[in-house]
């Protein structure tokens, strides 16, 4: 999955393990409604591909905005609530916090 999702980030996208099923991606210069569009792209992308396992594949994805002033604990905080509403609402899916 991990090789999947590198193909789908920009250059400037940083992208890495950040718990044990849990994955981070780092978007410079993109706003709020565009993450989400990248963030459906990557889930569509995982869901559509055929893994070797004979089992589907899908994802939850939490995205934030960095706002001014805002630490790095805070903008994770806000993904991981938005990524936990995906999980409570039905999985496969993006939520924006």
């Amino acid at each position: 999955m991990s090789r999947l999702i590198e193909k789908q980030i920009r250059k400037t996208d940083i992208f890495g393990r950040w718990g044990g099923e849990e994955f981070i991606i780092i978007t410079p210069a993109l706003k709020t409604e565009k993450a989400v569009k990248f963030a459906e792209k990557i889930r569509n992308c995982i869901e559509e591909h055929q893994f070797d396992e004979d089992k589907k594949i899908t994802v939850s994805i939490g995205v934030a905005e960095y706002k001014d002033d805002q630490s790095s604990e805070a903008i994770i905080n806000r993904a991981d609530k938005a990524l936990y509403r995906a999980k409570r609402a039905g999985r496969n899916r993006v939520e924006k916090y």
